[in-house]
């Protein structure tokens, strides 16, 4: 059984082109100079700044699972300082009890990790405590419904893991991403070899009906092609040769 000829020229780019587009489907979101609460790239802005308070956290969560109790605070862009505990002043996160209070974030601190599209965006701070260097990990969730701030837990020790869901941890831009544009690119590419195709085959080669559809060969046995791609994969995968069973 012979195989149709592929048109290559035409596959490979569009190859190419999936294959940039992937790559751009997790660019990463580099930090805004001067913010602890912002990151940018070619998909648009992330920034936290609507939920800033000034100078008091918006965020207070507790954690009861040890032996002590202790409430950790947060405001993403400005520092605040806790009266009701020394040790947490111009911060931007705090963990504290009643009897004492150690930073967790301090300004110009943060980092960014992670990407939007794999959900692992996370902002990371620290800041220096009398008792060591303390970690904290907010982990951005983009959603549309109401704004949550949850404590995940401390691993390793000193590493506090955050989560904020907010519709403020999407990007928002008036301009096309890299993936949108390849995308409209690879559509006009799609049109054009089809449009061309169509009037050298019928103006130049005098084809007529089908045969004027370029490479109709390969794209009527394509359905086909990938079946027995599909097969043979599988067969490989339980140990035997699909081809034997066609």
């Amino acid at each position: 059984m012979s195989l149709p000829e592929t048109p290559l020229s035409f596959i490979y780019p569009i190859l190419i082109f999936l294959t940039a587009l992937s790559s751009c489907s997790t660019e990463t979101c580099v930090k805004v100079a001067n913010s602890d609460c912002s990151c940018s790239n070619s998909r648009g802005v992330i920034d936290l700044k609507p939920l800033d308070t000034g100078n008091k956290p918006i965020f207070t969560v507790q954690d009861k699972s040890g032996s002590d109790t202790y409430d950790y605070t947060f405001n993403p862009c400005s520092p605040y300082t806790l009266t009701s505990s020394t040790g947490c002043s111009q911060v931007l996160g705090c963990q504290n009890s009643a009897s004492i209070a150690y930073p967790l974030a301090s300004v110009k601190s943060m980092v960014v990790q992670g990407a939007v599209e794999n959900k692992t965006l996370t902002f990371l701070y620290d800041a220096n405590s009398n008792d060591g260097h303390r970690y904290m990990h907010v982990l951005l969730e983009c959603t549309d419904a109401d704004t949550e701030f949850l404590f995940l837990g401390e691993n390793p020790q000193l590493h506090y893991k955050f989560k904020l869901k907010s519709v403020y941890a999407c990007y928002t831009s008036n301009s096309l991403s890299i993936g949108s544009i390849l995308l409209i690119v690879l559509l006009v590419l799609v049109i054009v070899y089809i449009v061309a195709g169509v009037l050298i085959l019928t103006f130049w080669k005098k084809e007529e009906g089908v045969k004027r559809i370029p490479n109709v060969t390969f794209w009527t046995d394509f359905p086909r092609l990938v079946k027995d791609g599909t097969m043979f994969v599988v067969g490989k995968v339980r140990g035997r040769s699909a081809y034997n069973e066609i």
